[in-house]
């Protein structure tokens, strides 16, 4: 029987739009706090091993960049390392194969997480093909073939939002919720407990009163089609920033000292038509709450990526989610969503949330582009 696998603490980088603070910043040098936090606080490369590292990206550099950060933050040449792309899933993959890896007795201990830095993407040049009718250069790669269908992520949350009858209105008051809860939780001390500063940045991208957004969230014009209702103030803004976890199993908690506070009871991953990636959690969900005999009132929070507010709730209706439980916090409409990190910081939210307020059961969910979804099941030790 596999050992139980602990999430010890998770963290994240102050999050920041494109082109912001963190512009000039490669993604290693954005993960390095992370790097930083684990080795003085728990010992990791030093008493602690750090059997494999899983950081997840999406529209980074290339090569092996969980390998380069680790090293960039001073870890020893000794220490694995692997990148994980699942488009803004990744740093929830990344989670969820440190969970597997724990679970198969391949590790006691690693690092898991995610960075983005869309501020210092490269662009992607194709030479004609079947695929690319003429020579280009794109920001992303495909995530589907043509004949299925592979729309930009804009086009694909108006289509859900059409699927399912999410009405501008409907997104607009999310959007707004969304900016007014993490204007709350940004005023509140303990939001630093998740938040590793970088430099001198301590603190999220400053966020409009609330009565002002909601003003500019009325006003904005559809932005993907003529007569569509997903405008830019209902969806999140591309940002950059990173979330890093420790995991260890429970004989590795024993043998170095550690604390867990959740553990990670399962995870899922499932994939629906790549032209509505947005309501990829809904299967996801269903089987992870099937195959751990649970229901959605047993779930004291949700915590989901809010890319589009269409997709969060096209995804919250179907699954019959209570809103409120679902972004206690507000979520990436407000803060951002730097892709490749979004999900990892999913995970430290949840962290902390369930951890001040004796939560005992969470739930981390991400609609992913190329029509996937990713789902996973915390309890509180």
């Amino acid at each position: 029987m596999a050992e139980p696998v602990y999430i010890i603490d998770a963290k994240r980088t102050p999050v920041h739009h494109i082109q912001g603070a963190f512009s000039k910043l490669e993604p290693e040098q954005l993960t390095a706090p992370l790097y930083a936090h684990f080795q003085n606080q728990f010992g990791i490369n030093k008493h602690v091993p750090a059997d494999e590292v899983f950081m997840g990206n999406a529209v980074g550099p290339g090569g092996n960049l969980a390998r380069l950060s680790l090293l960039e933050a001073g870890y020893d040449t000794s220490v694995p390392g692997v990148t994980v792309d699942r488009q803004c899933g990744s740093g929830l993959e990344a989670v969820h194969q440190g969970f597997r890896h724990l679970q198969a007795g391949a590790a006691d201990t690693v690092l898991a997480g995610g960075v983005e830095s869309a501020s210092r993407a490269p662009k992607r040049s194709f030479f004609a093909s079947d695929a690319y009718p003429v020579s280009s250069t794109q920001e992303r790669a495909r995530f589907s073939p043509k004949f299925i269908g592979d729309p930009d992520m804009g086009e694909a949350a108006e289509t859900t939002a059409e699927a399912y009858g999410i009405s501008r209105a409907d997104q607009d008051a999310f959007a707004e919720r969304s900016y007014r809860l993490a204007w709350e939780e940004a005023a509140k001390p303990d939001i630093s407990r998740e938040i590793i500063p970088v430099s001198t940045i301590q603190a999220d991208a400053s966020l409009r009163v609330p009565d002002k957004m909601n003003k500019l969230i009325r006003r904005a014009p559809a932005v993907f089609r003529e007569s569509g209702t997903v405008t830019a103030a209902n969806s999140s803004r591309i940002s950059d920033g990173a979330a890093l976890t420790l995991m260890a199993t429970r004989s590795s908690c024993r043998q170095y000292g550690l604390k867990p506070v959740l553990e990670l009871i399962d995870a899922v991953a499932a994939g629906v038509d790549p032209n509505m990636p947005g309501i990829g959690p809904v299967p996801a969900v269903e089987r992870l709450l099937k195959q751990n005999r649970m229901s959605v009132e047993d779930i004291s929070v949700w915590e989901c990526n809010e890319a589009f507010a269409s997709q969060v709730l096209a995804s919250a209706l179907q699954l019959g989610l209570p809103p409120e439980r679902l972004n206690i916090a507000g979520g990436a409409i407000a803060q951002g969503h730097p892709y490749g990190a979004s999900g990892a910081i999913l995970v430290t939210r949840l962290l902390r949330l369930m951890q001040n307020s004796g939560l005992p059961f969470g739930v981390a969910m991400i609609g992913i582009g190329g029509g996937l979804g990713l789902a996973s099941l915390y309890r509180l030790i």
